[in-house]
């Protein structure tokens, strides 16, 4: 037998019941903030900022920015639209710092890769190619035929660039 509606006080919410929910929860406790605080930091109401957090609330793009810039954070890292790109491709860090490196940092992650792009002058212009090299003792070096393309880069000036390959398997395996 079917039951009819219950009456009574409401069953209470199920704490962040949404993707978003969990995101903008797991953040705003990141930062040590409460509803009320993080309501002045938005301009929005602590009750609307808890409904976020905990009911299936959809909330708009321009709540969404507030959000993430009172979280001091990304929409996307919000909504979760960076969740399965792969290493290496994605945006900036919210508050990105360009960082000097010196000479011997720089020697020392190019040696911890090995797989680079050269780029080379041919007939039909620029061209840039995948090399497997090894920076070792101040200089990268890398082995071709010489009627290959990236032979092309000898004694010349060329620009050189690590590749962002990774060889992690799915499962850290």
């Amino acid at each position: 037998m079917a039951e009819g509606p219950q009456t009574g006080p409401a069953a209470p919410a199920s704490k962040a019941s949404g993707d978003v929910g969990r995101r903008v929860a797991a953040r705003r406790e990141q930062l040590h903030l409460s509803y009320e605080e993080l309501g002045l930091r938005t301009g929005y109401a602590p009750e609307y900022i808890e409904y976020v957090e905990t009911g299936p609330a959809t909330p708009g793009i321009g709540f969404l920015l507030s959000l993430a810039d009172a979280l001091e954070t990304t929409v996307e890292d919000l909504t979760g639209n960076q969740a399965e790109l792969p290493p290496g491709i994605g945006q900036a860090a919210y508050h990105p710092e360009l960082v000097e490196l010196g000479p011997q940092e720089c020697w020392e992650l190019l040696a911890s890769h090995g797989v680079g792009r050269v780029s080379v002058s041919t007939d039909t212009g620029p061209a840039i190619l995948p090399v497997n090299y090894l920076a070792l003792g101040g200089e990268v070096s890398f082995r071709t035929s010489p009627q290959a393309a990236p032979a092309r880069a000898s004694g010349q000036v060329v620009a050189f660039e690590v590749y962002p390959l990774r060889l992690e398997r799915p499962g850290g395996g």
